[in-house]
């Protein structure tokens, strides 16, 4: 399992700043920039100095948020923005259980020697109505739990079923991929 602080986007640091360029809050709709300050906290080993404030703040400097209110990270930017990180791929599956061979693709990043967390996008129905898209980060894997999640909306780190759905492949709605570079 990958070692990282959870960390979460109701946290009263920065739940109350605005997510990207829309007028929505990092509190109510800020779990991919936790994820992805996670994310990078577990890559560059920085205990918790990526927050989702600071890299909200990157993100809207760099001008990498897509979307026509501008409320959605632009992933394809991020490795351009944090260096030592490569973009592989974004997995869009919201109407499909997602294969065995993105899963697969989830184990590969998990595995020692890669060890980079996959942020995945899950079913939100579970979560406050309002909610559009949640973005957890996937930090393990155990034979008995299954995948081991990062969960920004509560900011612990427990177990991707049952919370999102009865397994992965019901759970999980799309994966963003990164790999270390160099």
């Amino acid at each position: 399992m990958i070692s990282v602080l959870p960390l979460s986007q109701r946290d009263v640091k920065w739940a109350q700043m605005r997510f990207g360029f829309s007028g929505l809050r990092i509190g109510d709709h800020g779990s991919a920039v936790t994820a992805l300050a996670m994310l990078l906290n577990a890559v560059y080993q920085t205990g918790a100095a990526h927050t989702p404030a600071s890299v909200n703040d990157k993100l809207r400097e760099k001008n990498a948020f897509q979307g026509k209110a501008r409320d959605r990270v632009a992933w394809h930017l991020v490795a351009a923005i944090w260096p030592g990180l490569q973009f592989d791929n974004i997995v869009e599956c919201p109407t499909r259980p997602v294969s065995p061979g993105e899963l697969a693709a989830i184990d590969a990043c998990l595995a020692d020697g890669v060890s980079v967390p996959v942020i995945a996008w899950v079913d939100a129905s579970r979560l406050p109505p309002g909610v559009r898209a949640h973005y957890v980060l996937v930090v393990g894997k155990t034979e008995h739990a299954g995948y081991i999640i990062n969960d920004p909306w509560w900011g612990d780190t427990g177990p991707l079923c049952p919370t999102y759905g009865r397994n992965a492949k019901g759970a999980i709605c799309g994966l963003v991929l990164f790999t270390r570079q160099g």
